[in-house]
């Protein structure tokens, strides 16, 4: 019989002699444990709402649910409880949802379990210590005289300091009793039979040769320990598991952590309207829109494929660039993972970019690469040219103009470069501008001229932070004319 018409389906059956919202699950996702073994083989294995407990149903007995029935019940708390669960059966859960449920709250009775027999346990070894606490041990001498104890211990007494030999410490002694004296008194002793504990008959240490101990080789620092291959099966959901598995490899391997998972790369794809574009000799992919590269015919003719396998450019322009310098730029756009963060310092830039010696083929490189990214609208490889440079060494005046011209002013769309990120910079920008203009005042001509909203920023920044003119810039004519109009 099949039923797969009705498995991980909302259904209604008979539960105490009331009608009953229940979910039908698969036979192979019942945990162990958490329902009776099957009655016969046509039986289905249902999950009532509300109550969360299991029980097998035949088909027969499954009706449909109509989350629209009216339904009445009673003020009684069976009748709230069957109206709590068809409430929760019109949320209509999927089989994740209830399989997650029932396995919390099974590890939820066996921890109650566990503390059951832990209390237990506890509760048995307390009545046992006040039973042996009001034990008594009666011991029948030659005479009618009775010496009642409350414990012996059944431990010999210790050698004397003479006889000891190097080896594993001995276990600590049981502490002596008080022994209970009968009508007869009995001479007072350390020990529980009244036996002398003088060392005097004993010879003296000297005498010995003391035993030769033999040094332990010293442990490598580094565990032998390698996996066996028999890794127990974890949950892929659960994450304390997983964690604890880390833990153990990282404790028996050799003291390492765990290698960081490698961010998965980009794929060429065979989209006949997108480009897959090599950079550089190590060929970093770039994907861009075909309609972009069609405005500009010398790259369409280092353009090859067809439809089918897709479409690329691998022309020696790109592959010459060789951008090491740039080499995490390059990787975070390769892996679809740009996100601009802003770091302390006196240039804001991005997290992992490093300066580099070798300024002039860098410098090269990125005029270069700039050039193209700019043609195809690469406007956020274009910033990040522009970050790292200017972490590399402080941009000449045109070229400071120019890039933040062409990344910040001339963006179509601010979705490629985080707000915050490019405030800072343009405060950069503009206090960078700010003392060159103090130092070449022509400058600000070329300013004005390259863009009317850049020149009211830094107007705006110049309102708020006014040059300061030393008093050596004063002439002595000034000075005793500034005296003359005082008087």
């Amino acid at each position: 019989m099949d039923n797969s018409d009705i498995i991980e389906s909302t259904r209604v059956t008979e539960l105490e002699g009331e009608e009953w919202p229940c979910f039908v699950f698969p036979d192979h996702q019942v945990p162990p444990g958490m329902i009776e073994p099957r009655p016969h083989k046509h039986a289905l294995p249902v999950l009532f709402m509300e109550r969360h407990k299991f029980e097998w149903r035949s088909r027969d007995a499954l009706n449909d649910f109509d989350p629209c029935e009216t339904r009445t019940f009673d003020a009684t708390h069976a009748s709230r409880e069957c109206e709590q669960a068809f409430d929760e059966a019109r949320e209509y859960h999927d089989l994740d949802h209830y399989y997650k449920l029932v396995c919390g709250i099974q590890a939820a009775q066996e921890m109650a379990k566990d503390n059951a027999i832990f209390v237990d346990d506890s509760d048995d070894n307390d009545d046992d210590n006040l039973f042996k606490s009001r034990k008594h041990i009666s011991l029948q001498g030659d005479s009618d005289d009775e010496v009642t104890i409350t414990s012996v211990t059944k431990k010999k007494r210790p050698y004397s300091s003479a006889f000891k030999r190097p080896g594993p410490p001995t276990p600590s002694p049981t502490p002596n009793k008080k022994v209970k004296a009968s009508s007869k008194k009995v001479p007072a002793s350390s020990l529980p039979f009244g036996e002398d504990d003088s060392d005097a008959d004993l010879p003296h240490s000297s005498t010995f040769t003391p035993t030769p101990t033999r040094k332990s080789a010293p442990k490598p620092a580094v565990s032998t320990w390698k996996p066996s291959g028999n890794l127990p099966k974890i949950d892929p959901n659960d994450y304390v598991a997983r964690k604890q598995l880390e833990l153990l490899r990282t404790k028996k391997g050799d003291g390492k952590s765990p290698s960081p998972e490698k961010p998965k790369a980009l794929e060429p794809v065979k989209d006949p309207l997108k480009v897959n574009i090599y950079v550089g000799d190590e060929k970093k992919l770039f994907i861009l829109d075909r309609t972009l590269i069609q405005k500009y015919p010398s790259f369409m003719k280092h353009i090859t494929g067809d439809n089918k396998n897709g479409f690329e450019i691998q022309n020696a322009v790109f592959r010459k660039l060789n951008p090491t310098a740039f080499e995490s730029i390059v990787t975070w756009l390769n892996t679809a993972d740009y996100a601009p963060r802003l770091i302390e310092g006196d240039h804001p830039h991005l997290e992992g970019v490093k300066s580099t010696s070798q300024f002039e083929e860098a410098a090269d490189a990125a005029s270069v690469l700039w050039n193209i990214a700019h043609k195809l609208e690469l406007i956020d490889l274009q910033e990040l040219i522009y970050r790292k440079t200017e972490v590399q060494t402080p941009l000449a005046a045109n070229s400071l103009l120019l890039m933040t011209r062409t990344v910040f002013w001339n963006s179509p769309t601010d979705a490629k470069i985080d707000d915050e990120m490019r405030k800072m910079l343009r405060l950069d920008i503009a206090a960078r501008l700010h003392e060159l203009l103090d130092e070449e005042p022509l400058l600000f001509n070329r300013v004005i001229k390259s863009d009317i909203e850049l020149a009211n920023y830094v107007f705006a920044y110049q309102v708020e932070h006014p040059w300061e003119e030393p008093p050596e810039h004063l002439s002595e004519d000034d000075g005793d004319d500034a005296e003359n109009d005082d008087e």
